[in-house]
């Protein structure tokens, strides 16, 4: 991190939320923190020069990275000595990460001893998507960015006050749940599932198996959900009911914070990732920032140089909700669903989804979006299911041979008219049927805004 990391009292966070970037400034007080300003920045990332007075040298500018793209693991190698540590870490991540070299990057951690063995996290991106990132965020000329996974981690050990150094955090977004494990007030591990509330039972099974995943030794570790209060109680009760130690856990209150969302629990967490000196945060971004010096302790950004295994994620689909479907629309749909993509019916894109009406004053021309998903489709890519609900992002579903298909795929969507805003959600490889399985989420006009 830059040399003045630790040197403030105060912090500009920024994080973005679709076409918006949101900051806020952040002081510290003791042990206490308080928000002097939050603002949406009209002029994007180039708005936060604005912000910033020409004597105020201390202030820090971080940016939080969206995480849910990013896959982290938890690996345990010889304790030998630091000089050979990260060749044996290299050789364990590309074991772990068969993919183009060019294509990604990572990062990793020291973390305790264990049985005579370390614990190392690593953390991998895209190299593409972590670039084009950097290059937005350098219009603000932020000092560092982080991975807001790990500021969703800090939030978390700060709501707890030093009661709990050792547990599991779930936190929402619009679309995802993050469950992130965390050791020592470190993250260890992590992953990213699909939030869907009118689905609970398959929700709380996905986001049982990843605690699962995480290891037998963590299924009694204390599982925090920091969440509104219906919905904690909805998740609490199901992982209640699968045995897992789960409590909610309550916000803190922050001066100058009217609402404490998801949103705000990132760039506050951003904030306190840099007050803390004693951390050391995972770095995706280690010299990608134009003019700027960061360094790191015990971890190292770099290209991957052999190709990579997958990152894991689990996804849940619905139904599609489809207003006012009229006879004609319904015939085109038919239509549709009876062509070749690239050898596979689109009766394959609609298998096991329902089409509902929906009475709604706007329409949405479904055969229109099923065209250009189609015309983004890279041959050999499968989608196997589609979810629309008026106000939530557009959910899709599949599989396909590789990465490089899937980020072909969502950079052809990103290219559509129309449609923004494209996430894969942690993807996983399927070992017995070797393939990827994929979900997206994206927004597609106006039809995906949540009603004001």
């Amino acid at each position: 991190m830059n040399s003045k990391l630790h040197n403030t009292e105060t912090v500009i966070a920024l994080c973005q939320d679709g076409d918006i970037v949101k900051a806020a400034q952040i002081s510290r007080y003791g042990d206490s923190f308080a928000a002097d300003w939050q603002k949406d920045l009209d002029r994007g990332w180039q708005g936060v020069k604005g912000l910033i007075n020409a004597d105020d040298g201390n202030i820090h500018v971080v940016a939080a990275f969206d995480s849910s793209c990013v896959g982290f693991y938890n690996i345990s190698v010889p304790d030998i000595e630091k000089s050979k540590l990260s060749s044996i870490v290299k050789v364990q991540a590309e074991s772990l990460l068969p993919m183009a070299a060019e294509d990604m990057c990572y990062t990793w951690r020291k973390n305790d001893r264990e049985q005579n063995k370390l614990k190392i996290t690593i953390a991998a991106g895209n190299r593409k998507k972590i670039e084009h990132f950097a290059d937005l965020a350098a219009k603000a000329s932020p000092d560092s960015i982080v991975l807001d996974y790990e500021s969703v981690t800090e939030y978390a050990s700060f709501c707890l006050r030093g009661k709990c150094e050792n547990f599991i955090v779930i936190t929402f977004a619009e679309y995802a749940a993050r469950l992130c494990l965390i050791e020592k007030g470190e993250l260890i591990d992590a992953y990213t599932v699909e939030a869907d509330f009118d689905n609970l039972s398959l929700m709380g099974h996905e986001i049982f198996q990843c605690i699962e995943n995480f290891g037998p030794q963590y299924k009694k570790m204390p599982t925090y959900v920091i969440a509104e209060e219906h919905k904690a109680n909805e998740i609490i009760e199901y992982l209640t009911y699968m045995k897992i130690n789960a409590t909610k856990l309550a916000d803190v209150n922050i001066k100058g914070l009217e609402k404490i969302d998801d949103l705000a629990r990132r760039i506050i967490g951003s904030a306190m990732l840099i007050f803390d000196e004693r951390k050391r945060p995972l770095n995706l971004f280690d010299g990608r920032l134009a003019g700027k010096k960061e360094s790191q302790i015990n971890n190292t950004a770099a290209p991957l140089k052999l190709a990579v295994i997958a990152f894991a994620a689990v996804i849940i689909l619905a139904a599609i909700i489809y207003p006012a479907m009229d006879i004609s629309t319904s015939n085109n749909v038919e239509n549709l669903m009876n062509e070749q993509i690239d050898g596979q019916s689109f009766k394959g894109f609609m298998a096991n989804t329902q089409i509902r009406r929906e009475i709604g004053t706007k329409r949405i021309d479904m055969p229109e979006l099923f065209d250009k998903i189609k015309k983004a489709l890279p041959q050999g890519m499968m989608v196997d299911e589609f979810t629309f609900k008026t106000g939530q992002p557009i959910k899709i579903r599949g599989f396909c041979p590789n990465y490089d298909m899937l980020y072909k795929f969502q950079q052809g969507l990103s290219d559509v008219k129309g449609i923004k805003n494209v996430n894969i959600l942690s993807p996983r490889m399927d070992q017995k049927n070797n393939r990827l399985e994929y979900s997206m989420v994206f927004d597609y006009k106006d039809f995906t805004r949540k009603a004001k």
